[in-house]
């Protein structure tokens, strides 16, 4: 069970990781900065956002761990 899980998680991180992030970097630039070096700006205005979400799960996740470690 611990492998399934484990090839689960490896999964969804991989499909946001390899799949939403860089099209949501390449929407924002299309969309907002049009010119040559526009890709810049818009990592700069996404990756806030992926930190974020990151350590808001991390955080959410403390409290069952520390739940299952008594």
């Amino acid at each position: 069970m611990r492998a399934t899980v484990s090839a689960i998680y490896l999964y969804i991180v991989n499909i946001i990781g390899l799949g939403i992030g860089p099209s949501a970097t390449a929407i924002v630039g299309d969309l907002f900065f049009p010119f040559e070096t526009g890709i810049r700006y818009a990592t700069v205005i996404v990756s806030p956002f992926g930190f974020f979400a990151g350590a808001r799960l991390f955080f959410a996740s403390l409290k069952h761990i520390r739940k299952d470690a008594g």
